[in-house]
Protein backbone atom coordinates (compact mmCIF):
# COMPACT_ATOMS: atom_id res chain seq x y z
CA UNK A 1 0.00 0.00 0.00
CA UNK A 2 1.11 3.50 -0.87
CA UNK A 3 1.01 6.11 1.66
CA UNK A 4 1.39 9.89 0.18
CA UNK A 5 2.37 12.82 2.42
CA UNK A 6 2.77 16.34 1.95
CA UNK A 7 2.72 19.59 4.59
CA UNK A 8 0.12 21.95 3.96
CA UNK A 9 -0.44 25.03 6.08
CA UNK A 10 2.25 23.30 8.98
CA UNK A 11 0.02 20.17 9.10
CA UNK A 12 1.53 16.87 7.48
CA UNK A 13 -1.34 15.18 5.75
CA UNK A 14 -1.08 11.76 5.10
CA UNK A 15 -3.34 10.17 1.90
CA UNK A 16 -4.13 6.39 1.49
CA UNK A 17 -5.01 5.26 -2.05
CA UNK A 18 -8.27 5.01 -0.63
CA UNK A 19 -9.20 8.47 -0.67
CA UNK A 20 -8.93 8.75 3.47
CA UNK A 21 -7.46 12.14 4.30
CA UNK A 22 -5.86 12.07 7.65
CA UNK A 23 -4.21 14.93 9.66
CA UNK A 24 -1.54 14.12 11.84
CA UNK A 25 0.63 16.04 13.55
CA UNK A 26 2.28 18.45 15.22
CA UNK A 27 5.68 19.10 15.50
CA UNK A 28 5.97 18.42 19.04
CA UNK A 29 3.84 15.44 21.04
CA UNK A 30 0.83 16.95 23.51
CA UNK A 31 2.26 17.60 26.94
CA UNK A 32 1.13 14.92 29.48
CA UNK A 33 -0.95 14.81 31.70
CA UNK A 34 -1.03 14.05 35.42
CA UNK A 35 -4.17 11.43 35.89
CA UNK A 36 -6.86 12.94 37.81
CA UNK A 37 -9.88 11.61 38.18
CA UNK A 38 -12.40 11.16 35.11
CA UNK A 39 -15.00 13.62 35.97
CA UNK A 40 -11.87 16.51 35.74
CA UNK A 41 -10.57 14.92 32.74
CA UNK A 42 -13.58 15.35 31.10
CA UNK A 43 -14.00 19.23 32.12
CA UNK A 44 -10.85 19.76 30.95
CA UNK A 45 -11.22 18.22 27.54
CA UNK A 46 -14.33 19.90 27.24
CA UNK A 47 -12.63 23.26 27.99
CA UNK A 48 -9.62 22.72 25.27
CA UNK A 49 -12.33 21.97 22.74
CA UNK A 50 -14.46 24.65 23.01
CA UNK A 51 -11.09 27.25 23.11
CA UNK A 52 -9.85 24.73 19.99
CA UNK A 53 -13.38 25.64 18.41
CA UNK A 54 -12.97 29.46 19.47
CA UNK A 55 -9.90 29.72 18.27
CA UNK A 56 -10.85 27.96 14.79
CA UNK A 57 -13.69 30.04 14.36
CA UNK A 58 -11.89 33.58 14.95
CA UNK A 59 -9.24 32.06 12.48
CA UNK A 60 -12.25 31.41 10.03
CA UNK A 61 -13.47 34.48 10.69
CA UNK A 62 -10.53 36.69 8.80
CA UNK A 63 -12.54 34.71 5.48
CA UNK A 64 -15.48 35.69 4.93
CA UNK A 65 -17.68 32.47 4.11
CA UNK A 66 -19.70 32.82 0.71
CA UNK A 67 -22.24 30.72 -0.93
CA UNK A 68 -22.50 29.42 -4.33
CA UNK A 69 -25.70 31.59 -5.44
CA UNK A 70 -23.99 34.77 -4.89
CA UNK A 71 -21.98 33.53 -7.78
CA UNK A 72 -24.22 33.09 -9.60
CA UNK A 73 -25.14 37.13 -9.58
CA UNK A 74 -22.37 37.19 -12.66
CA UNK A 75 -24.31 37.21 -15.57
CA UNK A 76 -21.50 35.09 -17.16
CA UNK A 77 -22.42 36.42 -20.80
CA UNK A 78 -22.68 40.22 -20.22
CA UNK A 79 -20.08 40.43 -17.40
CA UNK A 80 -22.77 42.24 -15.25
CA UNK A 81 -22.49 41.78 -12.03
CA UNK A 82 -24.33 42.62 -8.71
CA UNK A 83 -23.00 45.17 -6.05
CA UNK A 84 -22.99 42.30 -3.59
CA UNK A 85 -20.75 40.27 -6.13
CA UNK A 86 -18.44 43.27 -6.37
CA UNK A 87 -17.90 43.76 -2.29
CA UNK A 88 -16.11 40.24 -1.69
CA UNK A 89 -14.02 40.24 -5.17
CA UNK A 90 -10.34 40.89 -4.09
CA UNK A 91 -11.38 39.73 -0.76
CA UNK A 92 -10.23 36.76 1.36
CA UNK A 93 -13.54 34.48 1.33
CA UNK A 94 -14.15 30.47 2.05
CA UNK A 95 -16.58 28.36 0.23
CA UNK A 96 -17.09 24.87 0.30
CA UNK A 97 -17.17 22.49 -2.66
CA UNK A 98 -15.74 19.53 -4.76
CA UNK A 99 -12.41 19.34 -6.18
CA UNK A 100 -11.87 18.86 -10.04
CA UNK A 101 -7.94 18.30 -10.20
CA UNK A 102 -6.41 19.61 -13.38
CA UNK A 103 -2.65 19.02 -12.87
CA UNK A 104 -1.86 16.15 -11.08
CA UNK A 105 1.69 15.23 -10.42
CA UNK A 106 2.41 12.40 -7.45
CA UNK A 107 -1.39 12.16 -7.43
CA UNK A 108 -1.30 15.40 -5.45
CA UNK A 109 -2.97 18.73 -7.44
CA UNK A 110 -2.23 22.41 -6.17
CA UNK A 111 -4.37 23.47 -9.31
CA UNK A 112 -7.88 22.57 -10.00
CA UNK A 113 -11.29 23.61 -10.15
CA UNK A 114 -13.84 23.95 -7.39
CA UNK A 115 -17.24 23.27 -8.13
CA UNK A 116 -20.45 23.05 -5.98
CA UNK A 117 -21.74 19.55 -6.10
CA UNK A 118 -19.52 16.08 -6.94
CA UNK A 119 -18.41 15.44 -10.27
CA UNK A 120 -19.84 18.41 -12.20
CA UNK A 121 -17.37 18.87 -14.59
CA UNK A 122 -17.72 14.98 -15.93
CA UNK A 123 -20.90 15.32 -17.13
CA UNK A 124 -22.05 17.27 -20.45
CA UNK A 125 -22.85 19.91 -20.19
CA UNK A 126 -20.63 21.29 -17.70
CA UNK A 127 -21.52 23.65 -14.92
CA UNK A 128 -22.09 27.61 -16.16
CA UNK A 129 -18.94 29.64 -15.59
CA UNK A 130 -20.49 31.44 -12.54
CA UNK A 131 -20.63 27.93 -11.27
CA UNK A 132 -16.75 27.27 -11.18
CA UNK A 133 -13.59 28.71 -9.74
CA UNK A 134 -10.19 27.82 -10.47
CA UNK A 135 -7.99 27.26 -7.64
CA UNK A 136 -4.14 27.85 -7.62
CA UNK A 137 -3.08 26.94 -3.97
CA UNK A 138 -0.16 29.11 -2.79
CA UNK A 139 1.56 26.55 -0.42
CA UNK A 140 1.65 22.12 -0.71
CA UNK A 141 -1.46 20.31 -2.27
CA UNK A 142 -4.07 18.24 -1.69
CA UNK A 143 -4.47 14.34 -3.19
CA UNK A 144 -5.97 14.32 -6.19
CA UNK A 145 -8.73 11.64 -4.92
CA UNK A 146 -10.10 13.56 -2.67
CA UNK A 147 -12.65 14.75 -5.37
CA UNK A 148 -15.21 12.87 -3.96
CA UNK A 149 -15.21 14.88 -0.10
CA UNK A 150 -16.19 18.43 0.24
CA UNK A 151 -13.77 20.96 1.56
CA UNK A 152 -13.58 24.30 2.29
CA UNK A 153 -11.24 26.66 0.28
CA UNK A 154 -10.22 29.52 2.12
CA UNK A 155 -8.27 32.22 -0.22
CA UNK A 156 -8.60 35.13 -2.26
CA UNK A 157 -11.60 35.46 -4.62
CA UNK A 158 -11.19 37.37 -8.21
CA UNK A 159 -13.19 37.61 -11.49
CA UNK A 160 -11.36 35.77 -14.02
CA UNK A 161 -12.25 33.90 -17.11
CA UNK A 162 -10.03 31.17 -18.78
CA UNK A 163 -11.26 28.14 -20.78
CA UNK A 164 -10.26 24.80 -18.89
CA UNK A 165 -10.73 21.04 -20.57
CA UNK A 166 -13.56 20.73 -18.08
CA UNK A 167 -15.59 24.13 -19.33
CA UNK A 168 -15.18 27.65 -19.42
CA UNK A 169 -14.31 29.66 -16.00
CA UNK A 170 -16.16 32.21 -14.39
CA UNK A 171 -13.53 32.68 -11.09
CA UNK A 172 -10.45 32.29 -10.27
CA UNK A 173 -9.14 31.87 -6.24
CA UNK A 174 -5.25 32.14 -5.09
CA UNK A 175 -5.94 29.01 -2.37
CA UNK A 176 -3.75 30.05 1.14
CA UNK A 177 -5.72 26.78 3.34
CA UNK A 178 -7.62 23.83 2.46
CA UNK A 179 -10.28 22.23 5.10
CA UNK A 180 -12.82 19.32 5.53
CA UNK A 181 -16.60 20.66 5.34
CA UNK A 182 -17.81 19.22 8.13
CA UNK A 183 -21.12 20.52 6.92
CA UNK A 184 -23.25 24.24 7.36
CA UNK A 185 -22.71 27.40 6.18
Amino acid sequence: MNIYLTIFSGILLVALPIGTLLYVISPEPPPARPKTHQAETNAANDQESQQSKAAESDKDSTYKKIRWDLLQELDFQTGDRTEKLNDVLGTFVRIPGFIVPLEVSDRMTSTFLLVPTAGACVHVPPPPPNQMIFIRLKNGGVPAQEKRAPIWVHGKLSLDSADTKWGKVGFAMDGYEIKPFTGGY
